[in-house]
């Protein structure tokens, strides 16, 4: 996909309400300017994918840049608190050092309402903290629209994975616990656990032990 394109769907998505009231002032405009009225309800179009944008904007300029992007590194140097707040959590903003393919490192940011990491977490966007290397893909002129990679091999995206598998293991536990003659609960829990041994994210021979004594326990 062309790189204008890509870092223009970018910019749209991180600058939601911007966009969204300059949609709306455009419609205003349009339904004015526009005489006929059968195509009136044209002139209402721009404020409807701002609508649409504030919503899925994010979620489909990350499956871009993840799909389309060059892949490189990144790393938090510094998270500040802003003055803004999203559904009553404070807003943080990010500095980030991005190593590009070819060797070159850009200073860039993002906040914790621009929602750029792909896949989607299913358990609550937890961003890097400082200090904390990354995967990123961005888009090859334009390094500052990138997204956060949570499906690569860092230490980063592997805590992502081992707190996604630590919680569907809690879920089908407290399911068997309070069903145990249920067999279909019984056998998604062993997997559960089988799954998150699999993604190596039990680091001492203690839990290793445990969640095996669990496996045969449910056999």
């Amino acid at each position: 996909m062309n790189d204008f394109l890509l870092t223009l769907i970018y910019r749209v998505a991180t600058y939601k309400i911007i966009v969204f009231m300059a949609s709306l002032l455009l419609t205003l405009v349009l339904v004015v300017l526009i005489r006929k009225k059968s195509l009136k309800p044209l002139g209402a179009l721009p404020a409807v994918m701002a609508f649409f944008n504030i919503f899925f904007g994010s979620a489909l300029s990350s499956k871009l840049i993840y799909r389309h992007g060059e892949k490189g590194m990144g790393k938090v140097v510094a998270v500040e608190q802003t003055n803004s707040r999203y559904n009553d959590q404070w807003i943080y903003a990010y500095s980030v050092l991005l190593r590009t393919a070819d060797g070159n490192t850009v200073e860039t940011s993002f906040r914790s309402d621009d929602f750029m990491m792909y896949p989607a977490p299913d358990e609550g966007y937890n961003y890097p903290a400082q200090g904390v290397e990354f995967e990123v893909r961005y888009v090859r002129s334009h390094p500052g629209a990138f997204v956060i990679v949570t499906d690569g091999e860092s230490d980063y995206s592997r805590q992502q994975r081992c707190a996604k598998a630590i919680l569907e293991v809690s879920t089908a536990r407290s399911k068997y616990e309070f069903a145990r003659e249920n067999a279909e609960y019984k056998q998604r829990y062993a997997q559960s656990i089988q799954h998150y041994l699999d993604q190596a994210c039990a680091t001492d021979t203690h839990t290793v032990t445990y969640y095996r004594a669990e496996i045969n326990k449910l056999k």
